[in-house]
């Protein structure tokens, strides 16, 4: 039972850090874009309202212009005239978009979690 439950608790312990690790990976900036161009990008971003931003940005993401995404989300959010959460979702998408297999590793690594965690009390009964 002790062997069981160490196995448990040490797979357990490796799929948390594991999904903390790729959640970090997708918070973090893909590149950095052209200093001049992310400015200027930047710039004309934040005369637009929130609406308007909303629009082209998905604009940009439908276009796949991922250069012009990254330019807007690569510096703190208000110098886009967006908010932080804006910003940590633009990131996000960004990444699921670029890189679905990570997306899909980390669903994956959370269900798993999720069944040690309903079912490992069950080695107890």
């Amino acid at each position: 039972m002790d062997r069981i439950l160490a196995v448990l608790d040490s797979a357990r312990t490796k799929l948390g850090s594991g999904i903390k690790s790729v959640e970090q990976a997708m918070s973090e900036s893909l590149g950095k874009p052209n200093p001049a161009l992310a400015q200027e990008i930047r710039a004309h971003i934040k005369t637009l309202d929130r609406t308007a931003i909303a629009e082209l940005v998905q604009k940009f993401f439908a276009e796949k212009n991922y250069e012009v995404v990254n330019a807007i989300i690569d510096a703190p959010a208000f110098l886009s005239g967006i908010t932080t959460e804006e910003r940590e979702n633009y990131k996000r998408k960004l990444h699921e978009t670029t890189n679905p297999e990570l997306v899909k590793r980390v669903k994956v690594m959370k269900s798993a979690l999720s069944i040690m965690e309903s079912r490992g009390p069950l080695v107890m009964v």
